[in-house]
């Protein structure tokens, strides 16, 4: 729909708003629900094999949550061909895999350097998203 209504030059971006309320109200929902129940949350899905990572869940949760909205922003971008934006998540993918080798010592380290990458991709896409169009003369 964001393809549509940019080819017709409208307003593509109702779409990109709508679709971000719908991501964070699932989201956040989903989140606080692996905060406050991890251990029903595990045992339903797996059984009692894996409530030891309980404490993770909620973390977990949040990493996720923002993998979703850089999926939303990669997605809308490419629906309005803004394609060279996909160089600058490539890159910031490339930075996740080396921060995460280099300096993840743990399960909460791998999980905050996720946060904090996806944070950052988050922001490089809403400038993608409200960078001025450059104006060309003939």
């Amino acid at each position: 729909m964001s393809a549509e209504e940019n080819h017709k030059k409208g307003d593509s971006k109702k779409q990109l708003k709508n679709a971000a309320l719908l991501t964070l109200l699932a989201t956040v929902a989903s989140t606080i629900f692996f905060f406050l129940f991890p251990e029903l949350v595990l045992k339903v899905l797996f059984g009692n094999k894996y409530v030891g990572v309980a404490s993770y869940l909620g973390w977990f949760a949040i990493m996720v949550s923002l993998f979703s909205f850089v999926n939303l922003i990669i997605q809308y971008l490419l629906s309005i061909h803004k394609t060279k934006s996909a160089i600058a998540f490539l890159g910031i993918a490339l930075l996740e895999i080396l921060a995460i080798f280099f300096f993840a010592k743990s399960i909460y380290g791998i999980i905050g350097i996720v946060i904090g990458i996806q944070i950052l991709a988050i922001l490089v896409g809403i400038y993608y998203i409200f960078e001025p169009k450059k104006e060309t003369y003939v």
